[in-house]
């Protein structure tokens, strides 16, 4: 069977219909797997970002871990301490004796003993002293500074400050 001869005018309709239908079978060949292509980059990067995320939380879970065992070594330690004790002992190191006051507070919060200084007159010196010999080596904490002010004797300081440490109690 033979064709029939087109016009030229014909032709030229027939190879852009030709032409316009293979751009339009290309397009969606194309477009498909670049669509699909730009969504899995889009993915690949959320997922790249959330495991960068989970990786530094999974960093700070480990580190606040290390964290705890060693508070819970230290606790084990010096398990039965008493921080009336601890503080007496080192009001008692800086022969700070006769100017010093202590308290027992009640429970502040859960699993913590609590202890209330008040120092008078004493030396810018010997309340940096105090406050090294309690922190060297303890899990001591400094709750509340009630106050820290010049003494009434116009001599020293005269401060009250609270004093907490975790109790395995």
């Amino acid at each position: 069977m033979k064709l029939p001869q087109l016009e030229k005018r014909e032709r030229i309709v027939v190879a852009g219909g030709a032409a316009a239908a293979v751009l339009i079978v290309g397009y969606y060949l194309i477009s498909g797997p670049l669509e699909a292509y730009q969504q899995s980059r889009t993915r690949v990067i959320a997922a790249q970002r959330a495991l960068a995320q989970a990786q530094t939380m999974h960093r700070q879970v480990m580190e606040s871990r290390s964290d705890r065992e060693a508070v819970e070594q230290l606790l084990a330690v010096r398990e039965g301490s008493n921080l009336f004790s601890t503080v007496t002992r080192a009001i008692q190191t800086a022969n700070l004796t006769d100017r010093a006051e202590l308290q027992s507070q009640p429970r502040l919060m859960a699993n913590a003993q609590a202890v209330q200084i008040s120092l008078t007159g004493v030396s810018m010196k010997e309340l940096v002293d105090l406050l090294y010999e309690l922190f060297s080596d303890n899990l001591v904490v400094l709750h509340q500074l009630t106050h820290l002010r010049p003494a009434q004797s116009g001599q020293g300081l005269d401060c009250a400050f609270v004093l907490i440490q975790p109790s395995t109690e």
